[in-house]
């Protein structure tokens, strides 16, 4: 299961979640679909499940939404979103 890093406050808007790290001072604006994604992997999908969930909410081909949510998944990790150490969710492809 994915968890936030303890330097993450995040807030849920109109648009979609804004992330602040206090640690860094940054901020990050996810639109709704990488809302979708994150609270997903909060609630500790795996990768495909997720996949499916924005392949069928977004009416996307699965190709697509893979590829966008394995992308979408690593970028939150090079911003250190999640607890260090901790995968963004287990991949049930390897």
């Amino acid at each position: 299961m994915a968890r936030l890093s303890p330097a993450i406050r995040y807030t849920e808007t109109a648009d979609g979640h804004v992330l602040f790290d206090r640690h860094r001072g940054r901020m990050l604006c996810l639109n709704p679909v990488g809302s979708t994604i994150l609270e997903l992997a909060l609630e500790g999908l795996q990768e495909e499940e997720i996949v499916s969930r924005i392949a069928t909410e977004y009416v996307v081909d699965v190709r697509t939404a893979r590829t966008d949510v394995r992308e979408f998944l690593q970028s939150l990790c090079n911003h250190h979103i999640f607890e260090e150490g901790q995968p963004a969710v287990p991949r049930t492809d390897q």
